[in-house]
């Protein structure tokens, strides 16, 4: 859900929605409706009835940034129809050595090519175009040590919490994994004095937490921590 909260409004596609859930109505369907002569599936994507689908119609698929580990099914007694599902792809674009060994045991060696992890291609072009951040937030975190809380959940917060009432001289900002305002509102009681960022550029400066309520601007708050809690 929160990925496509983050790009349902994107302009770079015709379409942006949530996949229907694997049967194979709902693959024959869906794919005859969007017709596509090429898919691309992202790392743990292995839907049967899409898949073998996509295969009876000769559409090309591959899998980018692909890790595979031992302890999989491809590679058990009963991996079958783990193993069907990856003779589906065209090709598949895998993360590191350790995966490619362990798809040549099972004869998939051929089709896999090392390419490394879009992730990681994607945080370095993303240094070059960090949001700016305002001169208040500079401002906020002057002469104190800071902490940026990245992408967490409830059990994060109420650990740093504790962290946050005895150390009322470090700085600390909060980005949930989720935004929704139920969900801020979670955050928000647990850390009580908190304000919101939305808040806080507003003029709202009495705290020494802050809780970012918008999306976009965590890869830039990195740049003011101290430590970063990931």
């Amino acid at each position: 859900p929160s990925g496509y909260e983050v790009r349902k409004n994107y302009t770079g596609a015709d379409g942006v929605f949530y996949l229907p859930p694997d049967s194979k109505k709902n693959a024959s369907d869906f794919i005859h409706i969007i017709n596509p002569s090429f898919v691309i599936w992202i790392k743990y994507e292995y839907w049967y009835y899409y898949l073998t689908e996509l295969k009876r119609k000769n559409i090309p698929v591959i899998l980018v940034s692909a890790i595979f580990r031992e302890n999989q099914p491809f590679f058990k007694a009963y991996g079958s129809l783990w193993k069907k599902m990856l003779g589906c792809f065209s090709e598949i674009f895998i993360q590191n050595d350790a995966s490619l060994a362990l798809l040549k045991t099972i004869g998939f060696a051929e089709m896999a090519t090392i390419a490394g992890y879009t992730r990681f291609d994607r945080v370095i072009s993303g240094v070059e175009k960090l949001m700016p951040l305002p001169e208040k937030l500079f401002g906020f975190c002057k002469d104190h040590k800071v902490i940026v809380a990245g992408s967490t959940w409830e059990e994060d917060e109420e650990m740093l919490v504790h962290f946050a009432k005895i150390n009322r001289h470090i700085k600390i900002i909060i980005a949930p994994h989720e935004i929704n305002n139920d969900r801020l509102k979670e955050v928000k009681k647990i850390f009580g004095d908190a304000v919101f960022y939305s808040e806080f550029v507003k003029g709202s400066e009495n705290t020494h937490v802050i809780i970012t309520d918008n999306i976009g601007m965590l890869s830039a708050l990195y740049s003011l921590a101290d430590v970063a809690y990931i």
